[in-house]
């Protein structure tokens, strides 16, 4: 498919593996420290930039990778990456929280600050890169470290749509579509899993006001 690039590990030696995943794959976010499992490492990722965007999917066997504070180059982006995990698990910390993820549900962290994640053999998984401003929000950082399910309402419509944004660019459906339809469906995904507190306390508040309207123009004693 145009415009898609792939790495593998399955062309090359077993003992660079680990040494091809660290600066191969993950060279343009920074230094990482990555390290394979039981298997060693065993993965293959694939990509495709979609304008700001970038869209990929991973299968891979067990692996963990670490930035460390030592590892940032003093660089802050505002740049959020969405895992969707397909098959196996995934336990990602951050910032001091820790959060695992199953089949079937999906997070967002800062791959340019500190983290470590650890996937499970079997691991299959769908990604895509977002900011804050593609979304229209003021910011990602709320929503990030929380897990989502995506077996209902707009997660579930997001997540299919990221299964299969990869294949889905032909003379009908250019980047600018997977783009505009992808940024608007993470947008109402995260608008729907928001801050259920936020959403009780603006029920309060509405209700209070209704009461109040109701007392002054309704419930007068002299209508």
């Amino acid at each position: 498919m145009s415009g898609v690039v792939e790495f593998t590990t399955e062309t090359v030696r077993a003992q660079d593996r680990t040494a091809y995943w660290r600066d191969e794959v993950w060279r343009n976010l920074g230094p990482f420290d990555v390290r394979g499992g039981e298997r060693g490492m065993v993965a293959k990722v694939r990509f495709r930039p979609l304008g700001i965007l970038r869209i990929g999917s991973v299968e891979s066997h067990a692996h963990s990778i670490c930035r460390s504070p030592a590892d940032l180059r003093g660089e802050e982006r505002d740049m959020f990456k969405v895992v969707v995990q397909r098959s196996g698990w995934l336990r990602l910390e951050q910032n001091g929280q820790r959060i695992v993820l199953n089949a079937g549900e999906w997070a967002i962290y800062n791959p340019f600050r500190p983290f470590r994640f650890e996937c499970s053999d079997g691991t299959t998984q769908s990604t895509i890169f977002l900011r804050a401003e593609d979304l229209r929000v003021r910011s990602l950082a709320p929503y990030a470290m929380r897990r989502f399910s995506g077996a209902g309402g707009y997660s579930r419509l997001f997540t299919a749509a990221l299964a299969t944004a990869l294949g889905l660019i032909d003379d009908h459906c250019s980047l600018a579509d997977i783009d505009t339809m992808l940024s608007r469906l993470a947008r109402l995904s995260l608008m729907e899993h928001g801050d259920m507190e936020a959403r009780r306390s603006s029920r309060d508040i509405m209700l209070e006001r209704i009461e109040a309207y109701l007392d002054q123009h309704l419930r007068r004693p002299d209508l």
